[in-house]
């Protein structure tokens, strides 16, 4: 069984998130999903949520 730490979970949690509404449009790919998280980053006010949306995008790119 992985466990996760909270960072991950929330990393995760955002490429669910975007996922999702990818899903909705029929437009999920890998390119669309990490071009849906770096605008949503580029929009963020809050820093500690850019940062995870950052992370995010860096974790698809070294995993897929």
């Amino acid at each position: 069984m992985n466990t996760y730490d909270e960072r991950t979970r929330l990393i995760l949690a955002e490429i669910g998130r975007v996922t999702l509404g990818l899903l909705a449009s029929d437009g999920v790919t890998k390119q669309g999903i990490v071009d849906k998280l770096k605008n949503d980053a580029k929009e963020e006010d809050n820093p500690a949520r850019k940062s995870i949306l950052d992370d995010a995008v860096n974790y698809l790119n070294s995993q897929i």
